[in-house]
């Protein structure tokens, strides 16, 4: 069999004030994964989803930051890899460096074994 790649979801998360890049992160997960669902592996023959293989990019702008095991818990089922790259957006709120806006952009990829 081979792994295709079947669909792909985007979603943003943000975390307002505490410049917490892993909280941005998975709100930006689980944007992605709550607007899609899995009804479609049935009709493709897919008997059990936690064969899919889950692929997750989150763009942040520091992505050393970025707590890759804590974002990966946000997906429920699949085997699943989770990378963190330079992107989204960081907004200054005036002097103190703590006040941060954190905007975080995902992709989460799925593929699935065809025949």
């Amino acid at each position: 069999m081979t792994q295709k790649r079947c669909f792909l979801e985007m979603g943003m998360g943000v975390d307002m004030h505490g410049a917490e890049y892993t909280k941005a992160a998975r709100r930006a997960v689980e944007d992605a994964i709550h607007r899609y669902n899995l009804l479609f592996l049935g009709p493709l023959g897919v008997k059990d989803p936690s064969e899919m293989e889950v692929e997750v990019t989150v763009a942040v702008p520091q992505p050393d930051k970025v707590n890759i095991a804590e974002v990966m818990k946000v997906i429920p089922k699949g085997k699943v890899s989770c990378k963190a790259v330079s992107g989204g957006h960081e907004v200054r709120l005036g002097d103190d460096p703590r006040q941060i806006t954190v905007i975080a952009v995902a992709a989460v990829l799925i593929s699935l074994n065809t025949r």
